[in-house]
């Protein structure tokens, strides 16, 4: 009754009543593995480590003894045990405690993974792939145990590997949406770009992922690498409304509209990029190519000379200006601008092509 009585309290979050009672149910019957282990248990949750610590032993020394008490109560406070351990960050005990209660209860997958994760916290991570991979078969139904695999193979840089586990851990759990996202992120990895733009897509579709930036964000980046430029623009659109004062972003959308030819949302985002990050010389350098496309020298100088001084180790301002100015018929002055360019980096292959080819105009 006072076992039944400490449990009942112990589920309702009293922990003070519960502890009173299993020690009152201990004066009675020391000798209780059973009032030990839910003792253990109580001062576990009360973050009294030493106390569960000992009070577990006992339960282990007790349980232990007892020919009929079963494998599967002899396996908790091992398990327990190798909680405290772990947070005592004593790795090597904890996984020894959990092996141990795997060993006594080979059907519990929770000891199983927390004795893994023990041997990925030691840096085995090849221990930890061949002892998951030979129970693939046995835990045929766990998305755990393949979703851990996945996360070793990653932390090893098989990025293959890893995106074939987690594909298998999201089948297996086709509602967990941490696991699409992670499917998703692996074949990135490997370059799988068609792939992971359609799980992507599926994905800020979801309340899971609808406002999360870093995934729109790493959608746009797929699409990019996919070639597919117009849906990585309008992606970036999105995240300048879901995020107004990212300058990454911004840069991006800028970018990708120059190159598409959208001039408009091009200097839009160069004035953006230009009144969020005053100091930073993508705005002006974009708002240069902008203005050089219209044929607006004057201001196109004005924007290519204030990312220079902005950014006075970069050749791109310097060359950009160059072209500019090449563009209308002021050679002299482009071959200053290219030869700036060098002075910074005297290797610079587009440099020196643009200077030759304006130098031989000039003789």
């Amino acid at each position: 009754i006072a076992m039944q009585m400490a449990e009942d309290q112990f589920n309702a979050g009293q922990l003070g009543l519960a502890q009173k009672s299993i020690e009152d149910a201990m004066v009675k019957d020391m000798e209780n593995p059973q009032l030990w282990m839910m003792g253990g248990r109580i001062a576990l949750e009360k973050s009294e480590l030493e106390t569960a610590y000992q009070r577990l032993a006992k339960a282990i020394e007790y349980g232990e003894e007892r020919e009929n008490y079963s494998q599967k109560d002899k396996a908790k406070p091992y398990y327990f045990q190798g909680i405290i351990d772990q947070r005592w960050q004593r790795y090597d005990s904890a996984k020894e405690k959990y092996n141990l209660a795997y060993e006594r209860d080979p059907e519990n997958v929770a000891y199983f993974l927390a004795n893994i994760e023990m041997l990925v916290q030691l840096d085995k991570l090849t221990e930890a792939t061949n002892q998951l991979e030979s129970k693939t078969s046995y835990f045929d139904q766990n998305a755990t145990v393949r979703a851990l695999l996945g996360h070793v193979y990653r932390r090893q840089g098989n990025h293959e590997k890893a995106a074939m586990w987690f594909k298998q851990a999201s089948m297996l759990a086709p509602e967990d949406m941490k696991l699409k996202e992670e499917v998703a992120r692996a074949q990135m990895e490997v370059g799988r770009y068609g792939e992971a733009t359609r799980g992507l897509s599926e994905l800020i579709k979801t309340e899971y992922g609808t406002k999360r930036t870093d995934l729109h964000r790493l959608l746009a980046e797929g699409l990019v690498k996919a070639g597919k430029l117009h849906e990585a623009k309008e992606q970036y659109n999105t995240l300048t409304n879901l995020d107004p004062t990212s300058i990454h972003d911004w840069s991006k959308l800028g970018e990708l509209s120059y190159r598409l030819g959208d001039e408009g949302t091009a200097l839009q985002a160069a004035n953006r990029l230009i009144n969020l990050a005053p100091d930073d010389h993508r705005g002006y350098l974009l708002a240069g190519m902008v203005w050089n496309k219209r044929d607006r020298l004057d201001r196109a100088l004005s924007m290519f000379d204030r990312a220079a001084e902005l950014s006075p180790t970069d050749t791109t301002p310097l060359i950009l200006r160059g072209i500019a100015l090449q563009k209308n018929e002021r050679p002299a002055a482009a071959a200053d601008a290219y030869k700036q360019a060098l002075s910074i980096d005297p290797e610079n292959k587009r440099a020196q092509h643009l200077l030759s080819s304006v130098t031989e105009g000039l003789r």
